[in-house]
C-alpha cells in the first residue's frame, strides 16, 4: 500500500513523491502511476499535504513521513494506467482508471454503501435513511459528513484519498454542492461510486455561465476538461469514469446539454421531517383541513398566494392552516418557522398541500407532502414547470393548476367526491413509492456495474 503525490518542481515538470508503506507491503512498493516525467534536482514535499492515516498505528504514520523517495516511473505498471494520464499527470476525460483499487479491494457481495454529505441541508435524503426503504437489493446507506470536498486540491487530495479508499472501502455516493470544485476529486474517482451534484438550483453546472464554466474550473483556469461543442448549451465533458451521474433540481438544459449522461435525483424530504408510514395516514376525505399553506416570503409570487388564500372565503376558516414566515431562514428550528412535528401533523391533517415555487419547483415541500399523504398543488407558470419537473410528475395525482385561483374550486370539487378523492392519495401513495424505487433502482445499478 502506498501514496503518491505531484509534485511541481519547476519548469522541469511533475515530480512523482511515492510514499512506500513498509509495514503494509513487507518491502513491496511499486509504482502506483506509469508515466514521462524529469525529475528536479531537488524535489519538495508540503507537510500539509501528506495523509494523516488515522487508521495506522501511530509509529506507522510515523514511517509514512519519514519513509519518503522519488522515483521516476516504475517499469511494473500496467499500459491502461500509462493511457489513462497526460504528460502533466493528469486524468484524461476517458480514463478508466480505478484510483482506490490499488489500496483496497471490496467485498464481492457487500450491500454497505458509503454517502460522503457535503451540506446536510441538501443531503437530507441521504441522512434521512429513507434510501434503505426505497431499495429493492437490500442496500444499507450509511453517510458520512466530510469536508474533505472542497476548493483547495493540494490541501484536499490526501484527505479524499484517505476517505475514498482506506477509512471507506467499497461502494460509495459523493454528494457534492455545486461550485467552483476542484477537478482532482473527479480526475480521481473510485469504481462502484456515483457522484450526486447537488445544491444547483440554477442549472449551471458544468454549463458556460458568464464567460467561463460553473464548476469544475480546474487549477483556476476553465475547464481542464474536453469541451462538447454539439449541444447549444456548451458543456464540459466528464471522464468516462464519471458518467453517467446524478443531478438534485431537475433542469431541461442540463438534460440537453448532457443527455444520457445526467440523471434526475429528487431532492426528498428535509432531515428533520419524520419518516411517517403510510399506515398512519388519515384517509384524505376524514381530514379535518382542506389545505395548508407553510411558507417564508421569499418573492412577491408568495405573499400573492398567502393573501389569496388568507382573504378567500370558498373555504372556511377551520379548514385551512396558514403560516407565513416574513423571511427564509437557514435555520430549519427559527423561531419564524412552524416547528418539524407540527409541520408534518399539520400535512397529515391537511387534503391539500400548496407548494410555491422557491428558486425552482423541486422543493422539500413537494415530497413532504406526499410522504404525509397530502396531494401537493404546483402552479404550472406557463412552460416553467415542464422544463423544471420530469415527465413522470406530470402523470401523477400531484395537482398542477394554470392560475393559484384555480385551486380554490378544484379543491371543493373534488372533495364533494369522497370516494374519487381517497383514491387519488391512494395513487398518490403509489406512485410517490414506486417513483422513488425506480430512482434508487437506477442508483443501484451504477453503484454494482460501474
Amino acid at each position: 500500500m502506498f501514496q503518491a503525490q505531484h509534485v511541481l518542481s519547476g519548469a522541469i515538470g511533475a515530480t512523482l513523491v511515492l510514499t512506500c508503506y513498509h509495514l503494509l507491503l513487507k518491502g513491496n512498493c511499486t509504482g502506483l502511476y506509469s508515466m514521462q516525467m524529469e525529475l528536479s534536482n531537488k524535489a519538495i514535499v508540503d507537510e500539509h499535504d501528506m495523509t494523516a492515516h488515522r487508521s495506522l498505528p501511530e509509529h506507522t504514520a510515523s514511517t509514512l513521513r519519514t519513509e519518503t523517495f522519488v522515483m521516476a516511473k516504475s517499469v511494473s505498471t500496467s499500459k491502461r494506467e500509462y493511457e489513462s494520464l497526460d504528460s502533466t499527470g493528469k486524468m484524461l476525460p476517458n480514463s478508466t482508471y480505478d484510483f482506490c483499487n490499488e489500496y483496497t479491494k471490496e467485498p464481492e457481495d457487500s450491500k454497505v454503501v458509503t454517502v460522503f454529505v457535503q451540506n446536510p441541508r441538501t443531503g437530507s435524503l441521504f441522512m434521512s435513511g429513507r434510501l434503505n426503504k426505497w431499495s429493492k437489493r437490500g442496500f444499507i446507506y450509511n453517510w458520512v459528513r466530510t469536508k474533505n470536498l472542497n476548493p483547495r486540491p493540494t490541501s484536499s487530495l490526501p484527505s479524499w484519498r484517505e476517505h475514498a479508499c482506506l477509512n471507506f472501502p467499497g461502494k460509495k455516493i459523493v454528494a457534492y454542492d455545486s461550485g467552483a470544485s476542484p477537478n482532482w476529486w473527479l480526475n480521481h474517482w473510485p469504481r462502484n461510486t456515483v457522484l450526486v451534484m447537488t445544491g444547483d438550483e440554477m442549472g449551471r453546472w458544468g454549463l458556460r455561465y458568464r464567460g467561463r464554466y460553473f464548476g469544475p474550473f480546474g487549477d483556476d483556469k476553465e475547464s481542464f476538461f474536453l469541451e462538447n461543442e454539439t449541444s447549444i448549451h456548451r458543456h464540459i465533458l466528464l471522464p468516462a469514469t464519471v458518467r453517467p451521474w446524478f443531478r438534485q433540481y431537475y433542469d431541461a438544459k442540463q438534460q440537453e446539454a448532457f443527455r444520457n449522461d445526467v440523471l434526475y435525483m429528487p431532492l426528498g424530504s428535509r432531515v428533520e421531517y419524520p419518516d411517517i408510514d403510510p399506515k398512519d395516514w388519515k384517509a384524505a376525505s376524514d381530514r379535518k383541513l382542506l389545505f395548508n399553506l407553510m411558507i417564508a416570503l421569499t418573492d412577491n409570487s408568495r405573499k400573492e398566494l398567502a393573501d389569496l388564500l388568507q382573504n378567500t372565503s370558498v373555504v372556511e376558516e377551520h379548514r385551512k392552516f396558514i403560516h407565513v414566515a416574513p423571511q427564509w431562514h437557514p435555520e430549519v428550528s427559527h423561531e419564524d418557522y412552524v416547528k418539524p412535528e407540527k409541520y408534518a401533523e399539520m400535512m397529515m391533517e391537511s387534503v391539500f398541500t400548496f407548494c410555491p415555487r422557491g428558486r425552482t419547483l423541486d422543493t422539500f415541500r413537494l415530497y413532504e407532502a406526499m410522504e404525509a399523504g397530502s396531494i401537493p398543488i404546483v402552479h404550472r407558470g406557463g412552460d416553467y414547470a415542464e422544463t423544471h419537473l420530469p415527465s413522470e410528475y406530470f402523470s401523477s395525482p400531484i395537482l398542477f393548476v394554470e392560475q393559484w385561483s384555480d385551486a380554490l374550486d378544484i379543491m371543493q370539487t373534488l372533495a364533494d367526491d369522497k370516494v374519487a378523492l381517497n383514491k387519488r392519495q391512494t395513487e398518490l401513495r403509489l406512485w410517490y413509492n414506486s417513483f422513488m424505487e425506480n430512482i434508487v433502482d437506477k442508483l443501484e445499478h451504477l453503484l454494482q456495474n460501474r
